[in-house]
């Protein structure tokens, strides 16, 4: 398996579980006037 499809599968897997669970997404959304 190439080193792209598992970071996809990361990626789709993280965003699930932020979708899943609100304030984890508030946490983990960029905020730029915060920076």
């Amino acid at each position: 398996m190439s080193l792209t499809f598992i970071f996809i599968g990361i990626t789709v897997a993280i965003s699930l579980y932020a979708w899943n669970n609100q304030s984890i997404m508030n946490k983990w959304i960029m905020n730029p006037y915060a920076v």
